[in-house]
């Protein structure tokens, strides 16, 4: 898929997908928040919670990248 802007990072390409996921995942995110905030009345928009979610969510992210995924494969032989 043909993005409408590149990002050309010097960093190791192994860190490339790390931070696609924490982008994909901080959209998801950010996207579902909003949803849910327009549809609950009681929802504030981008409260702390919500800082402190997306704040796991990307500590996680990174552990699963360089620890989980360094220790445990699942491929084939």
């Amino acid at each position: 898929m043909t993005s409408l802007y590149k990002i050309s990072l010097e960093e190791n390409k192994e860190y490339i997908p790390v931070l696609n996921d924490i982008l994909r995942f901080t959209t998801i995110q950010m996207v579902t928040h909003i949803f849910i905030c327009l549809t609950k009345t009681e929802a504030t928009l981008f409260d702390p919670d919500f800082f402190q979610t997306l704040f796991f969510l990307i500590i996680s992210i990174i552990v699963y990248w360089f620890f989980v995924k360094k220790f445990f494969n699942l491929g084939e032989r």
